[in-house]
């Protein structure tokens, strides 16, 4: 599609669970700040926000090479996002477009625990053959998560 990264579709889904329809405001689609890869939203009770882990697009890395830098997206509404602060990013020095070529932090699936967040993200970091060559998963707790959003 283009363009090819920065959007999401979004739906209600009817009580029964059998019927999408579109959101009228946005007409189910809408500027989201992540590149082509997978992510999940969750609601924040406590701070009142939706929150995500995505993978921001960099201007150095390009789209389909902006798995390198993962960051934390909140919204009020699910429709108006924005990124509120870098979580991860490369661990090796090295130029942006190598290293957008060569590491990633991708497919994070995140919960929320207390005042913390906790994640499970498939990295590859060193000597990869491209980053979606992942060869970890690494368990991250981001304690007071909620500091970054306000």
């Amino acid at each position: 599609s283009s363009p090819s990264h920065g959007y999401a579709a979004i739906f209600n889904l009817s009580n029964d669970g059998n019927t999408l329809s579109i959101v009228q405001s946005c007409d189910s689609f809408l500027r989201f700040p992540t590149t082509v890869s997978k992510f999940t939203v969750a609601y924040d009770s406590v701070s009142g926000y939706y929150v995500s882990v995505v993978n921001v697009f960099t201007e150095e890395c390009g789209w389909f090479f902006a798995r390198n830098v993962a960051g934390l997206a909140v919204s009020r509404d699910l429709i108006n996002w924005e990124i509120k602060d870098i979580l991860l990013t490369q661990r090796d020095l090295m130029n942006p477009r190598l290293s957008g070529e060569a590491h990633a932090h991708q497919y994070p699936q995140f919960v929320i625990d207390g005042d913390d967040m906790i994640m499970v993200v498939r990295e590859a970091t060193g000597f990869t053959n491209v980053f979606h060559d992942g060869k970890y998963c690494s368990f991250y707790r981001l304690n007071n998560f909620r500091s970054l959003i306000n």
